[in-house]
């Protein structure tokens, strides 16, 4: 469990999940936003669905392996972007069926396994999405059609 600093309170999970970024994995949704400058650390959780099982132990198994890994993942990619994030995960309601059915057949080790793998696909995805939005936006803004170049009308003036 984390410590009550580091979790989201109920307001934040209803703005992430209202005026956050948003994305969807295969099994995973992510709903995150930049940090107050306020306060230095990163802010997580975690909802899993009663879709995904009525038992409570089988739901809060899944939960701390996603929070394990989410703080580790995203504890070492803060210290790349020097950013902390509100962050919060949940279960894709598309696909809460095919992910049960999938880890049933497997045991504890491999359930982690497979967790963590799944997890590590999405936000590997997610970081090249981001890499990839934001240089085309730098490309945009760098040679913006709309300005004119004066250098072409630099003939007219002499």
């Amino acid at each position: 469990m984390f410590q009550q600093k580091l979790r989201l309170r109920t307001k934040d999970v209803r703005f992430l999940t209202r005026k956050g970024n948003r994305w969807y994995g295969k099994y995973f949704s992510f709903h995150s936003f930049p940090q107050y400058p306020n306060i230095p650390h990163n802010q997580i959780s975690c909802h899993i669905s009663i879709k995904y099982d009525k038992r409570a132990v089988h739901r809060n198994n899944l939960k701390k392996i996603i929070l394990n890994y989410i703080q580790e993942y995203v504890l070492t990619t803060k210290k790349r972007n020097n950013t902390y994030y509100k962050i919060f995960i949940g279960l894709n309601k598309q696909n809460i069926e095919n992910f049960k059915e999938y880890l049933k057949s497997l045991d504890e080790t491999q359930q982690r396994m497979t967790v963590r793998e799944m997890l590590d696909q999405h936000l590997r995805e997610r970081e090249k999405k981001l890499l990839l939005y934001r240089s085309r936006n730098y490309n945009d803004k760098k040679h913006n059609p709309k300005k004119h170049d004066h250098k072409k009308y630099n003939h007219k003036r002499k």
